[in-house]
Parts: structure tokens; C-alpha cells; sequence
């Protein structure tokens, strides 16, 4: 992040925060209304009040652009799942000298994406994760959305798509973050329950592209987890 202009970084932080404080207006209450109703009725209201009050025009204007700008914030707020991906040019297919993970090996992380069940899913930002890889291959992530209750995502080798390392954009500052982009048949959708009631001849339907983010507190956390994927990702590619 340090060779990103002081530009682009301020912009950065700038999204960072908004995202922060959209996500959070959205998921706290004030007397059973959410914060995030509040603010977008009373951004609505204002420009009609200093319009009612015979305002100078200017200040009406500017009341009516403040409300655009609350509103669209929450739009693409809301449409990438309040956080957002920044890619660093690193090619994480050229690492050189690659140390795999232990398999069953689980590192702590916070992951971002959306999880599931196999009769539910849920868009989740920056929760309690742990990451490992089982000995058959298959990479799991098991994500605590609340206190005791856990989500999944799945993938191997042969189902990634893509690999980027970069930083994920939620609150005052970018946080380091993998990006794994693959082929899911994991969710409601897959549920066999579902399956067989919306198609009667049984047949699985198509996996879905996910994308999901991990976030790491130290470089060695990223590192191990980084070489585990790439080193996978090889081994199937060579």
C-alpha cells in the first residue's frame, strides 16, 4: 500500500470508512429503528424543510445533493457487500519457493464473502474464520457468523478460478487480503432437498462462481495461507 499514491491511499481510507459506517448503520438500532433508516429520512427531509422555510437556493441544492450522496453510498454500499477489493500487482503464480501447510493445519483469520449452509447463506464482513486443508485436497472455511454458529465455503485446486493478494477496504485503514475466486456447488441452491423439488429429472445445477476474502492480522498468517493456495493451485496447473 505504500507504493499506491497518496491519492489513491486517502481515497482508500475515504471508502474504508464509509463502508465501515454504512455496514454498521445498517445492522444497529435506535429504539427498534435502524440507524440507517434515520439518516436516509432525515437527509430526506431536510432539503424540503429548508425548501418549506424559503432557504436560499444554493442551501436547498446542497441539501438535495447531500441526499443523493447518502443515497448512492448505500446503494454501492449495499451492492458489494460492504467492503471492497483493492488488487496489488503481484502475480501470486510467480512465487518462487512455495511451503505448504500442514494438511488439517487451521489458521485464524477473518474472512469476508458469502457462506453457507446447505439450506442458507448469509453475506459476511470481516468475521472470526479459520482456514485449513483437509487430506484429500479440498480447502475448507469455517466462519463463526454469531457466538457458537458457523458457515462454510469449499474449493480445491480444480475448482479455483482465480488468485489475487491485495487489501480489503472496511474501516480506517486497508486490511491485507487474499482473494480466491472458484466453482461452488456449496449452498441452498445445492441442497438436495431443493434439487430434486425444482427439477424433476434430479440433475444438479450448475456451480455457482463465488468469491470469498481472507484477512490476516500478521504477514505470516497471509504467507502460509498464500503459499498453501498457490502451492495447490500449481500441483493441479503443471
Amino acid at each position: 500500500m505504500q507504493n499506491i499514491s497518496f491519492l489513491k491511499r486517502a481515497i482508500y481510507n475515504y471508502l474504508g470508512i464509509m463502508l465501515w459506517f454504512i455496514h454498521r448503520s445498517d445492522t444497529q438500532r435506535i429504539l427498534g429503528l435502524r440507524i440507517s433508516s434515520l439518516i436516509k429520512v432525515s437527509t430526506l427531509m431536510l432539503p424540503v424543510a429548508l425548501w418549506i422555510a424559503r432557504w436560499e437556493r444554493e442551501v436547498v441544492v446542497l441539501a438535495i445533493l447531500i441526499f443523493l450522496w447518502i443515497q448512492l453510498s448505500y446503494w454501492r454500499a449495499h451492492r458489494t457487500g460492504y467492503y471492497r477489493f483493492v488488487a496489488a500487482d503481484t502475480e501470486l503464480m510467480a512465487t518462487e519457493e512455495l511451503t505448504p501447510l500442514p494438511k488439517k493445519k487451521h489458521v485464524i483469520l477473518c474472512a469476508s464473502g458469502t457462506f453457507s449452509l446447505k439450506d442458507w447463506e448469509k453475506n459476511l464482513v470481516l468475521r472470526p474464520a479459520q482456514y485449513w486443508q483437509v487430506p484429500l485436497g479440498d480447502h475448507a472455511i469455517m466462519v463463526e457468523h454469531e457466538p457458537g454458529r458457523y458457515l462454510y465455503q469449499f474449493f480445491n485446486a480444480v475448482t479455483m478460478q482465480e488468485l489475487r493478494c491485495g487489501w480489503l477496504l472496511y474501516g480506517s485503514r486497508p486490511r491485507p487480503a487474499i482473494a480466491v475466486t472458484f466453482l461452488s456447488s456449496w449452498g441452498p441452491e445445492f441442497n438436495e432437498d431443493n434439487v430434486s423439488f425444482l427439477r424433476k429429472d434430479n440433475n444438479s445445477p450448475p456451480k455457482k462462481i463465488r468469491t470469498v476474502y481472507m484477512s490476516f492480522e500478521s504477514n505470516e498468517q497471509e504467507q502460509a495461507v498464500w503459499h498453501n493456495l498457490v502451492f495447490d493451485a500449481r500441483r493441479v496447473r503443471s
